[in-house]
């Protein structure tokens, strides 16, 4: 499957960089779909879907051996992972925190661990956190989003929606407090 992916890209400099993303986070991906799928013949193929998501968005990825990258390939494996449960088990909606792999932190390393916006990220739920870090600190457009995470340009605009509502919420909450 390497082959095929690499193939697709243009330049020996770009199927050199892929091929490093490849066998440096495949692991982890694998990893972390298993946690979600429990099939690994579905947590593979979750693998090889994110990475062809990721090959048509590879202009994203900055420096392989960082926590940006990382975040990024681990949230868009875990949509792909849970897009395949819900097809499979007929299920409308399906949240992270049902699943027993670790949840990810999307916080820049720009926010300071203790201030008031790094504690209310930490409180939103996973996939508000998720599609928050994707949109301000990886700057993905609203269709680059979709295609990232597999969903129609109306349903990421929804979830960012969501989203805000949910982390100003928990920003009042805070302050009040």
């Amino acid at each position: 499957m390497l082959f095929l992916l690499l193939a697709t890209l243009e330049s020996s400099e770009e199927r050199r960089k892929f091929e490093q993303l490849y066998y440096q986070y495949r692991s982890l991906m694998a990893y972390i779909a298993m946690g979600i799928l429990h099939d690994s013949q579905l947590a593979e193929d979750a693998v090889q879907d994110a990475f062809l998501r990721i090959l048509k968005n590879f202009c994203k990825v900055g420096e392989i051996d960082c926590h940006q990258t990382r975040n990024l390939l681990v949230i868009i494996v875990k949509n792909v992972s849970i897009d395949i449960y819900n097809q499979r088990r007929k299920v409308s909606e399906v949240y992270a925190d049902d699943y027993t792999f670790d949840r990810i932190t999307a916080v820049s390393e720009s926010i300071e661990p203790e201030s008031d916006l790094s504690l209310a990220l930490d409180a939103i739920s996973p996939q508000n956190r998720d599609i928050l870090y994707l949109c301000y600190a990886e700057k993905c457009s609203v269709k680059e989003l979709a295609a990232l995470l597999g969903i129609s340009e109306s349903a990421v605009k929804k979830r960012l929606e969501r989203a805000r509502k949910a982390l100003g919420s928990q920003l009042e909450q805070e302050g009040g407090q």
